[in-house]
């Protein structure tokens, strides 16, 4: 017995439980790097740039710890909308970092990026909103599926389906 507790003591050290600690964060970091690597090619790919994107990307991973944001996300948000937001290309860095945030985190609450970007282009194409509206808008349908019981990525599936009926309201389309 007096063998199994000195083994025991050794194995849980103060030394290699720190030591394990430390490699379990390198491993994490590696990993991130990694990560981020393969969706900054990938973006940049895409977007026939040369990193303009990067930062941002890091940006919104690193803004939107508390929605559990990954460097994945926030590189897919910007091909999503790039993609498919006509406008993305023109606006200014911070108003796309501010799309970019909103798309992660809506993927966080189970909306795809796609969707997102189709939404935005809607709601500042045909219904004229500013991305701030559009942002806050789909924020509110997040919330609105939330309240109903049905997921957030239904409520703007539905609203990207039917588009042309919403579109028909005009800027009072969101209360329809």
């Amino acid at each position: 017995l007096d063998m199994t507790v000195k083994a025991l003591k050794d194995q849980f050290s103060v030394a290699n439980m720190l030591g394990s600690a430390l490699m379990k964060v390198q491993e994490s970091t590696m990993a991130m790097v990694f990560a981020a690597d393969s969706t900054f090619a990938s973006v940049n790919q895409l977007t026939n740039g040369t990193g303009e994107y990067n930062d941002m990307i890091m940006q919104t991973m690193e803004n939107n710890t508390n929605w559990n944001v990954s460097v994945e996300d926030a590189g897919e948000a910007v091909a999503s909308l790039y993609q498919g937001m006509s406008d993305f290309s023109n606006m200014t860095k911070e108003a796309q970092g501010a799309v970019v945030e909103t798309a992660a985190q809506l993927k966080t609450l189970g909306v795809d990026t796609q969707t997102t970007a189709a939404n935005f282009e809607i709601m500042t194409g045909a219904l004229g909103m500013t991305a701030d509206q559009a942002a806050d808008t789909q924020m509110q349908f997040a919330a609105m599926a939330s309240e109903l019981g049905v997921s957030a990525g239904k409520i703007a599936k539905d609203f990207e389906r039917n588009s042309d009926v919403f579109t028909a309201y005009g800027d009072q389309a969101v209360e329809v």
